[in-house]
Formats: C-alpha cells, sequence, structure tokens
C-alpha cells in the first residue's frame, strides 16, 4: 500500500498536465462519468482524480480544478431510498443495518417516509427524522461534499465545472470536449455500469414534495450558486 502511494505521488510529480479532481456525489450520476474517464485518464488535457465518495472539496489542494455532478435533491432522495431498499443491487450489494431494517419496517415508500417528516403523530415524526438521518443514500446532503455553503463560495474559482444529472449526457459531452478526448468517449448505456435504478416507484404526495424542499433547502441553495459553473464554463488555469 505504501509502494502504491509512493508511485502515485511520483507519477503525479512527472505529469505536466494540471490536476482536476471528481468529486462524487452519492446518487448523481458520478459513477457513470467515472466509468467513462477512467479508460481514458492519460488522454485528457487534465490529470484526471476520479476519487472516492469519502473525498470532500476540503481535501484538495486550494487552487487546483474541481468538478462534479449534482441533481434535483428530491430525485436524489427517492433514488437513494430505493438503491438502500434493494440493498445495493445489482451493482454494489450491501446488508441493511440494523437501523436501516428498522427504518424500512416503518416506511414503505419514499412517499411514505417524506410524508412522515411533518406528521402530526410526534412519533412517528420522530421515527421519520431518525430514518432520515440513518439511510446511508440519503442521509448527507449534496453541500456536504462542499462542506458548507460558506466554503463552497470561498473556493468557487476552483469549480472547473458542473454537471446536472438531469442533463447528464449533453453535459458529458461538454466535459468531453473541454478535456479534448476523443468522440468516442461516452457514457455508459446499461444500467449495472451506471448505477440507476432498474424501477422508480417514487411518486410524491404534494406534502412530502414541501417537506423534502425544507429538509434539503441547503441543496437547492448549493445547485443556485454553482449552476453558473455550468453555463458560464470553467475559468483557464
Amino acid at each position: 500500500m505504501l509502494q502504491r502511494s509512493l508511485w502515485k505521488r511520483l507519477r503525479q510529480r512527472l505529469d505536466r498536465r494540471p490536476p482536476l479532481h471528481l468529486l462524487h456525489i452519492r446518487k448523481t450520476g458520478g459513477t457513470a462519468v467515472k466509468d467513462a474517464l477512467k479508460p481514458v485518464r492519460r488522454e485528457a488535457n487534465h490529470r484526471l482524480e476520479l476519487h472516492p465518495h469519502a473525498v470532500r472539496l476540503s481535501d484538495i489542494p486550494v487552487g487546483e480544478s474541481v468538478m462534479s455532478v449534482l441533481r434535483d435533491p428530491i430525485s436524489r432522495f427517492v433514488s437513494g431510498f430505493l438503491h438502500d431498499e434493494r440493498q445495493g443491487y445489482p451493482r454494489w450489494p450491501k446488508s441493511w443495518s440494523p437501523a436501516e431494517r428498522l427504518a424500512f419496517e416503518r416506511f414503505a415508500s419514499p412517499d411514505d417516509l417524506a410524508r412522515s417528516l411533518s406528521s402530526t403523530d410526534t412519533t412517528r415524526r420522530q421515527h421519520a427524522v431518525e430514518a432520515m438521518n440513518e439511510l446511508s443514500h440519503v442521509r448527507e446532503r449534496m453541500v456536504d461534499w462542499f462542506v458548507s455553503l460558506d466554503y463552497a463560495r470561498e473556493r468557487l474559482a476552483d469549480i472547473w465545472f458542473i454537471a446536472f444529472q438531469e442533463s447528464l449526457a449533453a453535459d458529458f459531452e461538454r466535459l468531453r470536449g473541454l478535456l479534448q478526448l476523443p468522440e468516442a468517449v461516452s457514457l455508459p448505456g446499461d444500467e449495472v455500469r451506471s448505477n440507476r435504478a432498474p424501477r422508480n416507484d417514487g411518486a410524491l404526495h404534494e406534502d412530502a414534495i414541501a417537506n423534502l424542499k425544507r429538509w434539503f433547502s441547503a441543496d437547492y441553495a448549493l445547485i443556485a450558486l454553482l449552476a453558473d459553473r455550468q453555463q458560464a464554463g470553467p475559468e483557464p488555469r
């Protein structure tokens, strides 16, 4: 492990391309982007650092470029709930924790959980809050990868490119061009490689939507802050 780390640092020193770090936010489409870029990393005009989920903006040196994929928080919540409900199948199978098992015993659907956040039954409302904070693909907000809104503002010049899950195919084509990669480079088409849900039964009641907008208010603020990083294009480095 130590030898691998030393070799990686040596390669980075010898590689004169500017670094570009991918912040991999859960359930936004980052897996598909990583799968598409990994085989062609040497061909890009940047040194691509395709990080695991654990890496946050604060782990990346100030002055180095960052890209990420964002998603509508409510759509991401539904996708995360269903991912955990099916225990990560088919690509990332993982058994429920005791708290997750209890959450799925209590809440039958994303709508059930989201509506319960404003339940008049105090106990059920508390159980809903507990579930939101226990499900592994629900508990982390997108803003957590940027540490906070204030920190994202401080590092705004380092945020080189933002894609959105809702327009990922078009955004990836733009990214591919910016990285000067061949036209043949594309996102994976199958559900397993791209880690897409095989089904989506996440219809939500208006009360559930209102509750989720409040719960994920910081994520909506993040999207508003970073939206122009897609529209304006990356700053030269």
